[in-house]
């Protein structure tokens, strides 16, 4: 991007990176510096889509800032939707409007959207830590712990395991499954006591 600004992929991907630093899998809150980095994420996706406004993954980012950032639940709706305009091929797009989906409580769409996204990259270890996490919030507790299940097939060392996995066995929003032979088999697959 040092070379060419009016390079509108990097852009985006760069919006895309700010925002996962700022609002890490799996935590909640995000980082000290949330709040720069989430602007920093919205004015590299907006000069993104000033370059090329068809990018489906500026659209996508754009709209889970809009959503998370502005409270801007309209406007993140419009971004999204563009992304699956624009993007119909587009894991992420198909990914974060499953999170939209979700605050809506929209399960059959948040799962519909999560299994695209899956369809399309099947191989992607964030999209599939994503996907539990996402799916436990629409309450789809056995297809949270079978993308959780997968994220560590695919990838036994996976870095992110720590954000998101290890908060099976800390997090007291998991107690419902804790009966769950399953769930008991896959905290102790990861390897908590």
């Amino acid at each position: 991007m040092s070379r060419d600004r009016s390079f509108g992929e990097a852009n985006a991907g760069l919006a895309h990176a700010c925002f996962a630093r700022a609002v890490p899998l799996g935590s909640g809150l995000g980082v000290a510096d949330q709040r720069e980095l989430l602007i920093n994420a919205k004015a590299a996706a907006t000069r993104a889509l000033n370059i090329d406004g068809t990018l489906a993954e500026a659209h996508a980012v754009l709209g889970l800032i809009l959503l998370f950032h502005d409270w801007n639940w309209r406007e993140a709706e419009r971004a999204l939707e563009c992304a699956l305009e624009f993007g119909a091929n587009s894991p992420y797009a198909h990914a974060y409007s499953a999170v939209l989906a979700s605050t809506k409580l929209d399960r059959s769409r948040t799962l519909r959207e999560l299994r695209c996204a899956l369809q399309l990259d099947p191989l992607n270890l964030t999209l599939h830590a994503e996907a539990a996490e996402v799916s436990f919030w629409v309450r789809d507790y056995r297809q949270a712990i079978e993308y959780a299940s997968q994220t560590l097939e695919l990838e036994q060392s996976y870095q992110e395991r720590d954000c998101l996995l290890v908060l099976l066995k800390a997090q007291e929003w998991w107690d419902p499954l804790r009966s769950d032979a399953r769930f008991v088999d896959l905290v102790r697959h990861i390897g908590i006591p």
